[in-house]
């Protein structure tokens, strides 16, 4: 992209990476994504969900975990009650009870209550 003077932001890098996912390309997605993160943006929620959805749906909900952390621990990324309720979601239907467990008490201490469908 910026060899073609279009220096991407953020926004672009989203879309570009909901893109790939709705293609089911999760490592284009990914390699956009760690593009993204060494350009020095951080992920918006959009960005988090965007691989949270996809992962959790068709995906290694595990590989979902594994860039909301990276996301969290290399750009300060915060989290929404909407990742929250992914996270947990995915780690149950993967029969991770203990780790979504985990992401809930993460979630209730940082002030968010999941919804009752998740929580049941």
């Amino acid at each position: 992209m910026s060899s073609n003077g279009c220096d991407p932001n953020v926004d672009t890098y989203t879309k570009l990476i909901a893109g790939f996912l709705k293609a089911r390309k999760a490592a284009d997605a990914l390699e956009m994504f760690d593009e993204m993160l060494s350009r020095g943006f951080v992920p918006t929620m959009g960005t988090i969900t965007s691989f949270m959805e996809a992962l959790c749906s068709y995906g290694p909900p595990y590989a979902a975990m594994m860039i909301y952390q990276k996301a969290r621990k290399e750009c300060g990324y915060a989290s929404d009650i909407e990742v929250y309720e992914y996270a947990i979601s995915g780690l149950c239907n993967i029969g991770q009870l203990e780790n979504a467990v985990l992401v809930m008490e993460e979630s209730l201490r940082k002030g968010f209550c999941p919804s009752i469908p998740i929580a049941n």
